[in-house]
């Protein structure tokens, strides 16, 4: 019996990424949310009344991290007082920013973005998952449209896999990005 497309899209669209990506499709663990690597550990030693950004420089030159910053967190210039003697990064992260109203997104396993920790810009923020079906639109050619519609704007950049049947683009991006780029499929693809 021939699954129809939609059936198809919507029996893959259940399937949790990981879950994809264990069965054998290696481009669907480039969609999965990324996490800190756990085996990295930090030890600062203890540091009293230093800014955040400070400490957030070590952790660049210590542990690798990199970190990325929204336009303006006013709070990295907050000083404070840690004890991180060999912490996991995940720990040092949220002792250093999480307690004093800064946020963060997981990039990659050593990479983060950084932003106020306000209601709003924690939903702007977090990542969200997302297939768009295309009905009219070569996936290929809609995707290179949408990368050069997004490299002019700032923040966390999305993740975009296409798939010619049926004509799909998977998408992994912040609610920010992602309200754009569904903007940009539903008038490209008419």
């Amino acid at each position: 019996m021939k699954r129809s497309a939609l059936a198809i899209l919507l029996a893959f669209s259940a399937v949790p990424v990981g879950l994809r990506a264990q069965q054998g499709n290696p481009m669907d663990a480039m969609l999965e949310i990324p996490q800190l690597d756990a085996a990295v550990r930090i030890t600062t030693p203890k540091r009293d009344a230093t800014p955040i950004d400070r400490l957030l420089d070590e952790l660049v030159k210590t542990a690798g991290l990199t970190i990325q910053k929204d336009e303006t967190v006013p709070e990295l210039t907050k000083a404070v007082s840690v004890d991180l003697t060999s912490a996991p990064l995940k720990t040092a992260l949220d002792a250093i920013l999480r307690a004093n109203g800064i946020e963060f997104t997981v990039l990659a396993p050593k990479a983060i973005f950084v932003y106020s920790a306000t209601p709003s810009n924690k939903e702007k923020f977090a990542w969200q998952l997302r297939t768009f079906p295309l009905t009219r639109a070569n996936p290929m050619a809609l995707t290179q449209i949408l990368n050069k519609e997004l490299t002019s704007t700032h923040g966390i950049r999305p993740i975009m896999l296409t798939e010619r049947e049926p004509p799909t683009i998977r998408v992994r991006a912040t609610a920010e990005k992602m309200a754009l780029i569904a903007k940009l499929i539903a008038d490209n693809d008419k």
